[in-house]
Formats: structure tokens, sequence, C-alpha cells
């Protein structure tokens, strides 16, 4: 019994072109997919990460680092008396002061850890593989913001910040790294408190 020979519409026959026209589309659609991915884990003022991907990338670095010698390391990073520059300049500017600090904190971090915009004029960095102690990195990022106020047409505004550090080993559980950012607000208000433009370490 000889076989069936099936017939199948030419139309329903990829040609090479048409599979390279797929393969076209589905590389555009990857980017796509790619860069609104990336912009759900922005903050869209400031281009700094947003603390929704800070609180997902902490939970992953915790698991990773149980057991391990190495601390998880918060740095929180408030800009001081933010509300005096929207009061004097206008909110324009004070989006203009949020976006520099932003920078300045990105390339005075570089490869020692990832920097999210946690609120308002606040910053969260998480340390994740740097050899330099983490309160000297605080310090770093605090001499940079003093030392490079935003230029404008009009003139300049100067800025400090006050900074919270706080380091502990990693532990499993979501009461670790409330604990961990408690410390490091903690240290954050007594920065504020003993006179601003400084580093306080839990």
């Amino acid at each position: 019994m000889s076989a069936k020979v099936m017939n199948v519409p030419s139309h329903r026959i990829l040609q090479p072109s048409h599979v390279r026209d797929l393969r076209r589309e589905n590389a555009v659609l990857k980017r796509r997919l790619a860069r609104a991915l990336e912009e759900c884990r922005r903050d869209g003022l400031t281009g700094v990460y947003n603390r929704r991907h800070f609180e997902l990338l902490m939970n992953r670095i915790v698991h990773e680092r149980i057991g391990s010698p190495r601390p998880m390391t918060v740095i929180l990073v408030d800009i001081d008396h933010f509300k005096s520059i929207n009061d004097r300049f206008g909110h324009l500017i004070g989006d203009l002061a949020l976006k520099h600090a932003a920078q300045l904190l990105v390339d005075t971090v570089e490869l020692d850890g990832v920097v999210c915009r946690y609120g308002g004029e606040e910053f969260a960095i998480l340390v994740e593989d740097g050899n330099e102690a983490p309160a000297s990195i605080a310090e770093r990022i605090r001499a940079a913001i003093e030392k490079n106020p935003l230029t404008l047409s009009a003139g300049q505004i100067d800025m400090t910040v006050s900074i919270g550090v706080s380091s502990k080993l990693a532990q499993a559980g979501r009461p670790f790294q409330t604990q961990l950012l408690k410390d490091a607000d903690d240290a954050l208000y007594r920065a504020k408190a003993n006179g601003r433009n400084r580093v306080e370490v839990s």
C-alpha cells in the first residue's frame, strides 16, 4: 500500500525571506520587552532603580549571602533641607537637584553597590562587593554631594546629605531585612539630629 502524499498549500510554506522577517520581528519584540522590563525597575525622574527593584534585589542577595562571612550593607542618603530648595527655587529646580544628586551617587558608588530612589529626597544604596569599608563609601558620597553643587545659568545650589549606614550578616526571613533597614534609618535620624551633612553608622 503506497504512502499517501499530502499536498500542502504553497501559501503555508515558509519561504527563507519569511523566516528572516520573523526572526527580525522576534528580535525587535525581545528588545522592546527588555526595555519595558528595565523601565519598570527605574525611577521615572532620576533614572536610578526604584524602591520595588531595591526590595527584590535585597531579597535575592540576602538569600545568596546566608552563611557568608560578608555582611549585607545598606546606606540611606537623605538630601538636607530639600524642602527649602523647592520653596526657594520651585519644583522644577527641585527635580533637577534630585537628578543631580542621583547622578553623583551613581558616579561615586560605581561598582560598589546599587543606587535606588527610596522615596522623595531619600536614596538607598545596597552595597554588594565593595572592598572598601561601608563607612568610607558613605563618606565619599557625603563629600561628593558637598563638593559638587548643582550649577544653573542663574547660579549654583549647594547641597549636603545626611547618611545612615547599617551592616549585618545575612539571616533568613523578612525580619532580618526589616531590621537592617531600620538600623540604617535610625543611623540616618542620628545624622540629622547631630547637625546633618554627616555619616552615622549603626
